[in-house]
């Protein structure tokens, strides 16, 4: 039953009519196509189904019957083609690949038709159909592809199409490169330090950890020429991908390590300004609750400590400044962690603990210190801190017993306070 399967789909594919109709059909000529590759899988005629005059075969000769046309289209292909028709082959040749379960074939038929897939997609790469289904080809190769060069190549282009052009999905192709190359990783951190560069530019965001900083990312959140909020949460999934399969990348070295700091700040800049993205805050929050799971080495405590100074002033700044539930519930649930629960190395969360209380100048902040700090249960602490947030900005009374007025709203010492957090 399976090899007639695989004779019926052949076959279907192959007559002219069929595959007129299922040119306009992409997804289902895509679904068919993918379908007929997984099914030849360890199937051992395989081949013996392909032409009547075949007596035996293998699943090589399978691969070789069922991507003709589709190599013929690109090689039929110039700069004048249109883009929306090279979109569309290089959508049936990843879904196809993918179909492909064994490894090496699919490795020596990328081989074989990469230098002419480079040139369709170095032609087409401003059109966002082709750069979207030519890092889908992309993804779906890497695992496989064996030559250094053809995985640099990709990764090059991506970065490309990234910096030029509204490009977040680009991004995905470095983490599966980094998952699935380990040899290649002083590479994948280059072409990462790469990507936060272009990434800082689409913010305008300068990583000094300045106050103009932060004015001039505030500024492109109001008036953006993109979607940052796609752009944010597209390569923050990049870089918990990274921590996921390849965390050393990020904690390894001094490049790595100050690549993260810079990451980090960036974070706690987006939570210092009013940016009014959730999706932008969850990114960066659920970025900072990885962070946190990471296990640090020994030699570790220099970065941890600018780590928790970072977090630290961010947060509390936010804290005095958000009116927003949603972000304020999403900050304290890292805040949370930090000072209570998850899997947090110990010397990080103590540095936390300490810069709590070094960032509090009178009596009445170390009770508000002391009460963040034995609040263990989430709910409570999540409802300590927006009280909290809500008297710092005059709305209402403190969440603790106070002694003085130092830190009331209507007090003089207020606005040194803020510069304090700030």
């Amino acid at each position: 039953v399976r090899g007639d399967c695989i004779q019926v789909l052949l076959a279907t594919i192959n007559q002219d009519a069929v595959h007129q109709t299922l040119q306009a059909q992409q997804v289902a000529y895509g679904d068919v196509f993918e379908a007929l590759l997984r099914l030849g899988h360890n199937f051992p005629d395989a081949g013996a189904y392909i032409h009547h005059n075949v007596a035996t075969g293998n699943y090589v000769r399978l691969v070789n019957c069922a991507f003709p046309r589709l190599v013929a289209s690109l090689q039929s292909m110039g700069p004048t083609s249109n883009p929306l028709e090279v979109a569309h082959v290089l959508y049936l040749l990843a879904r196809g690949l993918r179909g492909i379960q064994n490894l090496p074939i699919r490795d020596a038929f990328l081989a074989q038709e990469w230098p002419l897939v480079a040139t369709i997609v170095a032609l087409h790469g401003g059109h966002p159909k082709v750069r979207e289904h030519a890092v889908d080809l992309f993804v779906a190769v890497v695992p496989s592809t064996a030559n250094p060069d053809t995985l640099v190549a990709m990764a090059r282009l991506c970065l490309h199409w990234h910096d030029q052009h509204a490009a977040p999905h680009a991004l995905s192709c470095l983490g599966v490169l980094a998952a699935s190359h380990p040899a290649l990783h002083p590479q994948v951190l280059d072409f990462l330090v790469v990507a936060f560069r272009s990434f800082c530019v689409k913010f305008n965001y300068v990583p000094n950890g300045s106050s103009s900083s932060r004015v001039a990312l505030l500024q492109r959140f109001q008036h953006p020429p993109e979607d940052l909020a796609l752009e944010a949460t597209q390569f923050f999934l990049l870089l918990r991908e990274v921590l996921r399969s390849a965390p050393a990348l990020l904690l390894g070295h001094t490049t790595s390590s100050q690549l993260l700091v810079e990451v980090l700040q960036f974070c706690c800049d987006v939570v210092a300004v009013d940016h009014k993205l959730p999706d932008v805050t969850d990114a960066v929050c659920t970025f900072f609750s990885d962070v946190l799971a990471l296990e640090y080495d020994s030699g570790g405590g220099g970065l941890l400590q600018r780590m928790a100074v970072a977090w630290v002033q961010s947060l509390l700044v936010f804290v005095a400044m958000s009116t927003i539930s949603t972000k304020t519930r999403c900050v304290s649930n890292v805040f949370h962690q930090a000072l209570h629960a998850g899997p947090v190395d110990s010397t990080l969360r103590g540095l936390v603990f300490f810069e709590s209380f070094l960032m509090w100048l009178s009596a009445d902040a170390q009770v508000l210190a002391q009460s963040m700090l034995q609040l263990k249960d989430r709910r409570k602490f999540q409802v300590f801190l927006n009280t909290t947030s809500m008297y710092l900005q005059g709305y209402g009374p403190p969440p603790w017993m106070a002694t003085s007025p130092v830190l009331s709203p209507r007090g003089a010492t207020i606005p040194s306070f803020l510069d304090v957090l700030h």
